[in-house]
């Protein structure tokens, strides 16, 4: 992945607690490609499918002014289905085809994206 990074200056900069290091903040918001993943996966689904909806769901994000991480569903595939596959949340098959495994956990890394993927919030009533 190759997220720039810059370190916070001045009085208020964070540091790590252990080694006292400046800490560094990445210059652009951007969901994890396991997310990616995460939002497109159901629970079975063919390698084919699996990129296509990546690639849809990446689309949407692209219209609506989404600053990605990602730039095709192939890469957010192949970069996060490993990912997904050695923390045992989904399975590969030799075929090709991903079944989820850890239903709950994968909900949580689909989440990620949930902000860019909902329309435009109304303003709140204020009577």
């Amino acid at each position: 992945m190759s997220t720039s990074f810059r370190t916070r200056a001045g009085p208020s900069a964070a540091v790590c607690m252990e080694t006292k290091a400046p800490m560094e903040w990445p210059t652009r918001s951007n969901a994890s490609i396991p997310s990616w993943v995460a939002a497109a996966l159901k629970a079975s689904i063919t390698r084919r499918e699996l990129e296509a909806r990546a690639e849809a769901i990446i689309e949407a994000v692209r219209s609506a002014g989404g600053n990605l991480g990602v730039t095709s569903g192939r890469q957010a595939i192949e970069e996060g289905a490993e990912a997904l596959a050695a923390r045992n949340i989904i399975h590969v098959e030799r075929g090709g085809r991903f079944r989820v495994r850890e239903r709950t956990v994968l909900r949580y890394y689909a989440r990620g994206l949930q902000h860019l993927l909902a329309g435009p919030r109304r303003a709140p009533r204020t009577h």
